[in-house]
């Protein structure tokens, strides 16, 4: 079983839910795919894409070098026939997180010692937009340009570096705060999950209930040692299907999703000038087609109709190992 299980009951939520979480949590259908299983699966993934973006030398004292900019990479991969445990299969998504060379995995439990810096205090939000989607052989542009207006790009990035909480928050990561300028692109089928990894600068831990969503923290996440960052497992049980069946697939490779980092700090260096961190805002589906893979010129197209993902999405997850 995934650590630390989080159950998004969708169906019972309102259609725009902005939740803060700070434990990993995974979709229903992911659920009950082992880690082994999943890893075995995506071994041999049918569609790839990578992204570029910005980053910091978490390894170096917040804020990091004045114009010090680091290269990190967004991965995204989607398997079909994904064994579901049941004799039935799953399209699954995988979005990952990579750290620059040099930049080890932080310890988990006080185990290990860490390349990262305890100042630091890293916020993912991952964004579910209802019709976010494309056709585009070559992909979509990294920062999100020709998906996103410029104005909505700029207020996403403001609202989540200057949403960051601080010193005297319980939870420091943004709270998920749509702008006029992104309605009409996000339309009114949106949701988005933020969350953060204990960071060992910090004296507390956020668990319990929030936003309405359960939080079982039965054990910590295990991070891999090479460098990699889990960011989301994304598998839903209602596009449950039997092998060789290629819709939710047609679907998972046009998928955009919209990934944002907040570079914030903990309470280890809490400036007291008020500083606000920096953020990044990157747009993410894939783009490469392994050989034998169905690429997007031979699928059916979803565009027409309001065929993505959706927010029938029943419980889809993010898993979030995080870097602090």
């Amino acid at each position: 079983m995934l650590p630390a299980l989080l159950r998004l009951a969708l169906a019972a939520l309102a259609p725009r839910l902005a939740a803060a979480v700070s434990a990993p949590i995974s979709s229903d259908a992911v659920t009950f795919i082992t880690n082994s299983a999943w890893d075995a699966a995506f071994l041999t993934a049918n569609a790839t894409g990578q992204a570029p973006v910005a980053g910091f030398n978490l390894s170096t004292p917040y804020p990091g070098a004045a114009g010090q900019s680091e290269r990190w990479t967004w991965s995204i991969r989607v398997k079909n026939d994904v064994p579901n445990g049941n004799g039935r299969f799953v399209t699954g998504t995988w979005i990952q997180l990579d750290a620059p060379d040099g930049l080890l995995q932080p310890a988990v439990g006080g185990n290990g010692s860490s390349a990262v810096d305890p100042s630091w205090y890293v916020c993912d939000t991952l964004y579910f937009v209802d019709g976010l989607a494309s056709d585009a052989a070559g992909g979509v542009d990294p920062g999100c340009d020709g998906v996103l207006p410029a104005a909505c790009r700029a207020d996403l990035l403001r609202s989540m570096a200057t949403g960051f909480g601080g010193a005297g928050r319980g939870f420091r990561c943004p709270e998920v705060d749509l702008a006029p300028s992104c309605e009409e692109a996000f339309g009114k089928g949106w949701y988005a999950v933020t969350s953060s990894e204990f960071c060992p600068g910090d004296s507390s831990e956020e668990t319990g209930v929030d936003g309405g969503l359960a939080i079982d923290r039965d054990r910590e996440p295990e991070p891999s040692s090479s460098g990699t960052f889990d960011f989301a497992r994304i598998g839903l049980s209602e596009d449950e299907h039997e092998a060789g069946n290629l819709t939710a697939y047609d679907k998972s490779i046009r998928q955009v999703y919209i990934a944002g980092l907040v570079w914030g700090y903990s309470n280890v260096s809490s400036p007291g000038d008020g500083s606000t961190p920096e953020a990044s805002l990157s747009c993410l589906r894939v783009n490469r087609f392994t050989e034998g893979s169905r690429e997007l010129s031979a699928g059916v197209s979803v565009l027409s109709g309001g065929g993505s993902l959706g927010l029938a999405m029943l419980a889809a997850g993010v898993v979030s190992v995080w870097l602090c």
